[in-house]
């Protein structure tokens, strides 16, 4: 909630922080759909953008990692 607060000028004060996921099953990692999106996230590009709001941290946006069910 930083950006829209500091869009109209207000303090902000944190209370936690969120971490946000994509999850899929590795099976469905072939699908184009995906792969565009996962390739979306992990661009320079998007990174560079989220970089410039107030609060985001991209130091590990698309990075991906396996886990077991």
């Amino acid at each position: 909630m930083r950006l829209p607060a500091a869009e109209v000028g207000l303090t902000f004060l944190s209370v936690r922080r969120e971490d946000y996921d994509l999850c899929f099953r590795i099976d469905r990692s072939d699908d184009p759909r995906l792969r565009a999106l996962v390739e979306a996230v992990r661009s320079r590009a998007l990174r560079a953008r989220l970089a410039d709001l107030p609060d985001y941290d991209t130091s590990t946006t698309g990075t991906l990692k396996s886990v077991e069910a």
